[in-house]
């Protein structure tokens, strides 16, 4: 149920009425918070792991896109590899952001020259567009 709330985005209430369906027993919007809150408390040790194996990659690719909450600007950070994904949301864009969002810390060394953004890759040419 964290999954549905985490990763699908539904609220918690469509949560509650989904399990009371699905199983005929109704949960509180508290309890499914607590687990939450449990489970989050116990992932420092794997996002400590992913910060190092993005540190350690031959090349790591960084995005964001913008999104708006509640009348307010927010931008969703992203790096990742092939295999690995870092994800976090702040209000602030670049690399201010991105230290913020993504685990509050500089987790890339400065300069790391495969850190690839989409602003400093070259635009796909209309031919291989077209191809």
């Amino acid at each position: 149920m964290i999954n549905l709330h985490s990763a699908h985005f539904l609220p918690l209430q469509r949560i509650t009425e989904l399990i009371a369906q699905l199983t005929g027993h109704r949960l509180s919007e508290g309890w499914i918070k607590t687990c939450h809150a449990r489970l989050s408390s116990r992932l420092d040790a794997f996002l400590e792991a992913v910060i190092a194996a993005l540190r350690a990659a031959h090349a790591v690719c960084c995005n964001e896109n913008g999104f708006r909450f509640s009348g307010r600007r927010f931008w969703l950070h992203v790096c990742c590899t092939a295999s690995l994904t870092l994800f976090g949301c702040h209000r602030r864009l670049g690399t201010d952001g991105i230290v913020q969002a993504l685990a509050g810390q500089p987790w890339l060394p400065s300069p790391k020259p495969s850190a690839a953004h989409e602003k400093t890759l070259p635009a796909p040419s209309q031919e291989k567009l077209a191809a």
